[in-house]
């Protein structure tokens, strides 16, 4: 984990504590409040991940910055705390284990879609699965439980839906009516209030198709 000085152009690597993730590549990661969330990837054997790991920026260094008045240099003050979080998500439902995917932050949830992993319904070109699930981890919604993962909008020949989010494919090429097809190495763009999804790579190779993901009122 390294954090990037903008006033200085200079990166400097954070030592934290806690429970850090392990190494690992494919990953996610999306900010939310004071907190900063990583999910899935894999490591070189490879193993497949889903666990979710916080790291808190409220105990974090925090660095202040002002300039003397008898120069125009600034200079920072750190404040040594830094902590790590591997958080306990009670069930029923998990994403598969998976890397690859696209996560973001929207209002007070954690998504995530698609992806790569050793399980799942759409075969791979070696050993693995394409996924073709949307999944929601309610980080900052106020519940009478844990935050938990909720199964979303997901593919019709998969188990059924906690929630309905409407995904629609924007009239561009041969994306035009369809559902996003299982894929690995995907984006996800929020502009105002919907999420676009472009490109990626499915069964019949790379994708330049553009679905929405509209979450209403």
């Amino acid at each position: 984990l390294a954090v990037l000085m903008v006033a200085t152009n200079t990166w400097t690597e954070v030592q934290a504590t806690g429970d850090a993730p392990e190494p690992r590549s494919g990953h996610s990661l999306v900010v939310f409040g004071d907190s900063m969330y990583v999910f899935g990837g894999r490591n070189k054997e490879p193993q497949y991940f889903r666990d979710i790991h916080r790291f808190d920026f409220s105990t974090c260094f925090s660095i202040q910055y002002y300039l003397s008045r008898a120069r125009s240099n600034g200079h920072y003050k750190r404040i040594e705390t830094r902590t790590w979080s591997l958080l306990n998500v009670p069930g029923p439902v998990y994403p598969p284990c998976t890397y690859n995917h696209a996560s973001f932050a929207y209002r007070n949830s954690l998504y995530i879609f698609g992806g790569y992993g050793s399980e799942g319904t759409d075969s791979g070109p070696r050993i693995g699965h394409r996924h073709s699930e949307l999944y929601e981890f309610n980080i900052g919604r106020e519940t009478p439980t844990s935050p938990r993962w909720f199964a979303v909008a997901l593919h019709p020949l998969n188990q059924p839906i906690d929630r309905m989010i409407q995904i629609e494919s924007l009239d561009i090429g041969d994306s035009a009516g369809k559902y996003p097809t299982a894929r690995l190495g995907h984006t996800i763009t929020r502009v105002n209030d919907i999420h676009y999804l472009f490109g990626g790579w499915d069964r019949n190779g790379y994708r330049s198709d553009l679905h929405s993901i509209s979450f209403g009122t």
